[in-house]
C-alpha cells in the first residue's frame, strides 16, 4: 500500500514554523466566531480601495466589508436560514450588488436572490426570482448599460441566466435546455451588451460530465455554444471565463490534467489551449477563479480543504511564470493597489483531526508581487502540456422563465474576531494521508445514492465519513458507521463533483465522485 509521504512531510515542515507567524500581522488574517460557521464564496474590490466579501454565517447569507489590511467596516447578515450569497459585485455608482439563492417566502423551493448594498452596507433594493422550482445562482456581473446578470441552474438541472435592469427589476429570464443537465458557474459581460457564459452538462453517450461555453446576444438568445470533449473519456467542469481584447480565456478542470486554460476568438475558435498539471492535484472539483492583473498577465486560484490552495501566474500566451501553493481553502484572489496579491479562503483544512467544536472560519493571505509569502505557504509544482481541446458544436434551445418577486430579507449586523495567524492552524496530530485509489465511491458518476468501500488491505471500523461540495460546504456527515460498506445518500443534492473524505482511527482516506440525473 503506497502512501503519499511528502504532502505530510511538508505539512510537518510548515507546522513547526507556523507558530511565528503572529509576528508577521501583514502575511495573513483568520476570522472566527465561536458560535458559528463563517465561509466566503466570492471577494469583490470597490470603489474605494476596500473589499466586499459574499458568504454565509451559519446557514444564513452574509456580506462584510473589509479594510486594505483587513480590518471589518462592518458586516452583516441579510435573509433568512438556508440562504447564501455565492457571487459579489462593484458598482460604477461605488455601491456593490451579492446575488445568490434563497428560500421563497410562499414556500419551500428557493429561488435566485439580488440585493444592492451602498458603501455603508445599507440596503438599496432587493429581489427574487422564481420560476416555480429550486434555482441555485452562482454568478453576477453588470452590463455596461448598467444592468445585472445572473447566472446558474434550476431544479430540472437546465442552465439559466436572468436580467435585471440597473434598479433591481427582471427584463428576462432564460433556460438553456441542451437535451441533458446543464449548470453554468461563470458569467462575463461583452461590451456589445451579449456575455459569455461558462459551466458544464452530463453527456449520456459518452458517460462523463464535459466543460460547455456559449456566447449570447443582450436579449439572450444563444450565438454560438460549444462544449469540450475530454481525452480518453474523462470529464471536465467549466469553472471561470474572462473577456480580453482580443479574445476569450477560460479556466476548467480536467480529471487527471487539473487545471486547463483555454483561449478563443470571439466566435469561439481555439486559439491556444494548455494544461497545467498540479501538485498535489488541487484543481479537479475545486472552485476555480481567473484574473487578469495590471501586467496583462492571467492569475488563478484553486483549492480544496483536503489539499490546501494554489496560486498560477502566466503571461497572455499561456507560458508558466510562477506557482505557489498555501494552506488555505482558497476561494478567490484580488490584485492590491501595488501589485501584490490577496488569497482569500476558507478553513480549517482538513489534515489533521479537529474536535467536533471546531467551527468554520474564513481567511486572507496577503502576497509579494511574486506571489509568495512567509506565512501559510505549501508546495506547488505546475506540470505544463499542450491541451488537445476538441471543439465540438452544443445545440442549445431557449425558453422564457422568471418572475419578479418584491422580498425585503432581514438585515443583522454581525460580528466576529480577528487574528494574525493562518487559516485552521489548530492543535492536532496531522492524519497520516492515503492514495485515493484506497477507497472505492460506486457507482461514480451516480444520481445521489453512492456507497463506500475500502480496499482489502484495509481492515479497521469507520470512525467518520463526510461529504463536501466544490465550494467547501460540508454536505453529509455520519460518525462510526456500524456497515461494512457504508451508503451516502445526496439524492436532493444538486449535481456536480464531491469531496469524500473517510476517517479511520488516525489515517484519512480521500476520493472524489460526480452527481448527475
Amino acid at each position: 500500500m503506497k502512501k503519499l509521504f511528502l504532502p505530510l512531510l511538508v505539512f510537518q515542515i510548515l507546522y513547526g514554523t507556523m507558530h511565528c507567524v503572529a509576528q508577521q500581522p501583514a502575511d495573513s488574517k483568520v476570522f472566527s466566531s465561536s458560535s458559528t460557521n463563517l465561509q466566503i464564496w466570492e471577494a469583490a474590490k470597490t470603489f474605494d480601495h476596500k473589499y466586499v466579501l459574499a458568504g454565509r454565517n451559519d446557514q444564513t447569507a452574509m456580506a462584510v466589508k473589509l479594510d486594505s489590511t483587513g480590518s471589518v467596516i462592518w458586516a452583516r447578515t441579510i435573509g433568512p436560514q438556508n440562504s447564501c450569497f455565492n457571487s459579489v459585485i462593484s458598482t460604477a455608482d461605488s455601491c456593490v450588488v451579492l446575488a445568490g439563492t434563497f428560500p421563497n417566502p410562499n414556500g419551500t423551493i428557493k429561488d435566485f436572490y439580488c440585493v444592492k448594498l451602498n458603501s455603508s452596507g445599507d440596503t438599496l433594493w432587493s429581489r427574487m426570482v422564481e420560476t416555480g422550482g429550486t434555482d441555485v445562482c452562482y454568478s453576477l456581473k453588470q452590463t455596461v448599460d448598467g444592468c445585472f446578470l445572473l447566472a446558474g441552474t434550476n431544479s430540472s438541472n437546465i442552465a439559466m441566466v436572468v436580467k435585471l435592469n440597473p434598479n433591481g427589476h427582471l427584463l428576462w429570464g432564460k433556460r438553456y435546455p441542451g437535451g441533458t443537465e446543464e449548470f453554468l458557474t461563470n458569467i462575463e459581460v461583452l461590451t456589445d451588451t451579449g456575455f459569455i457564459a461558462i459551466g458544464s452538462r452530463w453527456d449520456n453517450v459518452d458517460g462523463v460530465n464535459q466543460m460547455i461555453l456559449m456566447r449570447c446576444k443582450s436579449n439572450g438568445d444563444v450565438v454560438w455554444a460549444q462544449r469540450d470533449t475530454p481525452p480518453l473519456e474523462e470529464s471536465s467542469f467549466g469553472e471561470s471565463v474572462k473577456v480580453v481584447s482580443d479574445g476569450i480565456l477560460t479556466a476548467f478542470s480536467e480529471t487527471t490534467e487539473g487545471l486547463v486554460c483555454l483561449k478563443t476568438d470571439f466566435s469561439g475558435n481555439k486559439l491556444w489551449c494548455k494544461s497545467y498539471q498540479d501538485y498535489p492535484n488541487r484543481a479537479f472539483g475545486s472552485l476555480i477563479k481567473l484574473k487578469t492583473v495590471g501586467s496583462g498577465d492571467l492569475v488563478f486560484s484553486f483549492g480544496n480543504n483536503f489539499m490546501g490552495g494554489s496560486l498560477i501566474k502566466l503571461d497572455p500566451s499561456g507560458n508558466l511564470i510562477w506557482s505557489n501553493g498555501f494552506n488555505i481553502t482558497t476561494i478567490d484572489l484580488e490584485e492590491t493597489n501595488d501589485g501584490r496579491y490577496m488569497i482569500f479562503g476558507n478553513g480549517p483544512m482538513n489534515y489533521k483531526n479537529q474536535s467536533a467544536t471546531t467551527k468554520q472560519n474564513f481567511g486572507i493571505i496577503w502576497t509579494d508581487l511574486a506571489g509568495q509569502t512567509t506565512a501559510c505557504t505549501d508546495l506547488a509544482v505546475a506540470d505544463v502540456n499542450d491541451y488537445p481541446y476538441t471543439l465540438s458544436t452544443l445545440y442549445l434551445n431557449t425558453d422564457n422563465t422568471g418572475t419578479e418577486v418584491h422580498f425585503a430579507a432581514p438585515v443583522i449586523s454581525i460580528s466576529f474576531t480577528s487574528r494574525d495567524t493562518c487559516v485552521g492552524i489548530i492543535s492536532g496530530i496531522p492524519y497520516e494521508i492515503k492514495k485515493e485509489s484506497e477507497v472505492t465511491v460506486y457507482p461514480n458518476p451516480s444520481s445521489g445514492l453512492v456507497h463506500i468501500k475500502l480496499d482489502q488491505a484495509v481492515s479497521a471500523t469507520f470512525t467518520r465519513i463526510e461529504v463536501y461540495n466544490s465550494m467547501g460546504q460540508q454536505v453529509f456527515e455520519i460518525i462510526k458507521p456500524d456497515l461494512p460498506e457504508p451508503s451516502v445518500n445526496l439524492s436532493n443534492a444538486p449535481q456536480g463533483i464531491y469531496q469524500l473524505k473517510v476517517t479511520i482511527g488516525d489515517t484519512l482516506y480521500y476520493s472524489k465522485f460526480v452527481i448527475c440525473r
